[in-house]
């Protein structure tokens, strides 16, 4: 197979600019099948030219944040070779370099936590990017704090934090929804000055909370995982990535094992706009304090699963939708804001309503426990119009529920007209714990 494509390769450009889609294409093949029969030398080498060349082409018509996460992708793919740094510094021009992508490699590294001195060096050189593009200095810092007090927007900024590319949602948790990577962030606005905020965002190495410290592990086969140590046992480690995703290793192919930094990259907002930055400076300066980011109780619902309905599973009734488990394959989970409310653009993101023809019902399910038997009132918001259901029951449609409820674990299902999505749904009792897991 490898030999094909290299054929393919050089029949195509024998006419074909090497770097233009779809010679790109078939270079990125190469690289893959580098990689899949153990040349990682080879493989690192060839993905660190194809992600040269890619940055040459005309800027896509796609958003900037989608651009920037593709960057990291392939910025941690080479990266994860040992001789991926090296390579692709070779491979990087002398200069007119992407400003994005260089800034999106400097990410990848800090992530890593090797110490690439001439990939660091080389990356702003041949972007051509300044100091201050890399990192802002002490004043700078001190004037984005005054900012925040005067042209601060926390909802804003928790929008900013909820974006993908960033990645905060995924490895911090708040009022137990999100990930478990960093530290908990419900209080940090109740617990931490502002100053300290900014400098931890630039600077996450300076302080690192006890046993946040991250895990660089180096295998015979020369890959390099880099992740926060969950647990081990006498033949694994466990550890969960920067993605939030579980990875496991059997000892007996790591050659070396060494604490790193913290597993958040210093540079994670450079590519904010400024405005951007204090909006979501002010957010987390917010975070526990009284009002509408105190995230500090459990009476709200803050996690729910989403599910749209098509004509095919309607003929099955939604009653049987509703009572055959929210924790399903084609449930998705999706974290409401701070304050509980599930807003109508995250209905539609979370289901794809009204992007699939026939869908005829939208779904969002949470659950709950109580810690004893009794009467409890559910306060239900924007649910004009749904249908709903606890514990696979139809009930009628009020603001607020009381129902009686044995101890324990008990759902919640809401089904809406995707024609008809209200602003924003919200479910809370002060009987009961909603459930994060």
């Amino acid at each position: 197979a490898l030999a094909f494509w290299r054929a393919d390769l050089d029949l195509r450009g024998a006419t074909l600019d090497p770097a233009s889609p779809s010679m790109l294409k078939q270079r990125w093949r190469v690289a893959r099948l580098l990689l899949e029969l153990g040349r990682s030398g080879e493989a690192a080498a060839a993905l660190a030219e194809v992600l040269v060349d890619h940055e040459a082409l005309p800027p896509a018509p796609a958003r900037v944040e989608d651009a920037m996460v593709m960057r990291l992708y392939l910025g941690r793919a080479l990266l994860g070779f040992k001789t991926g740094g090296s390579a692709l510094a070779k491979a990087l021009p002398q200069k007119r370099f992407s400003k994005l992508a260089a800034k999106a490699g400097l990410r990848a590294i800090r992530e890593g936590g090797r110490p690439l001195q001439t990939l660091a060096l080389a990356l702003p050189r041949s972007a051509g990017l300044k100091d201050e593009e890399i990192t802002l200095s002490r004043s700078e810092i001190r004037a984005l704090t005054k900012a925040v007090a005067g042209t601060g927007d926390p909802a804003r900024g928790e929008q900013v934090y909820r974006r993908a590319e960033l990645g905060c949602v995924g490895c911090h948790a708040i009022g137990g929804a999100g990930g478990r990577v960093g530290p908990d962030l419900t209080s940090i606005g109740a617990s931490a000055p502002l100053d300290y905020l900014v400098e931890s965002l630039y600077y996450p190495n300076r302080k690192i909370k006890e046993g946040y410290h991250s895990l660089l592990v180096e295998t015979k086969d020369n890959q390099v995982l880099f992740g926060m140590l969950e647990r081990e046992d006498d033949s694994r480690l466990f550890l969960r990535n920067v993605a939030n995703q579980p990875v496991t290793v059997a000892k007996a192919d790591v050659r070396k094992r060494t604490q790193a930094n913290s597993l958040m990259p210093a540079g994670l907002i450079d590519q904010l706009e400024r405005q951007d930055q204090i909006d979501l400076f002010s957010f987390m300066s917010r975070l526990g304090k009284a009002g509408a980011f105190d995230a500090s109780k459990g009476n709200v619902a803050r996690v729910w699963r989403l599910r749209a309905a098509n004509h095919r599973d309607q003929q099955f009734g939604d009653d049987r939708i509703a009572d055959g488990g929210i924790n399903r394959r084609r449930w998705l989970a999706v974290n409401s804001l701070v304050d509980g409310r599930l807003t109508d653009a995250m209905l539609k993101k979370g289901t794809n309503a009204g992007q699939w023809v026939g869908v005829i019902g939208v779904y969002a399910g949470t659950e709950f426990e109580v810690a004893q038997a009794g009467e409890v009132t559910l306060k239900l918001e924007g649910i004009d119009g749904a249908k709903v259901w606890i514990d696979g029951e139809v009930v009628d449609t009020a603001s607020e529920i009381k129902t009686r409820l044995a101890a324990g674990k008990h759902s919640l299902v809401l089904r809406f007209d995707p024609k008809a999505l209200p602003k924003a749904v919200k479910a809370s009792t002060s009987q009961g714990t909603f459930l994060v897991d």
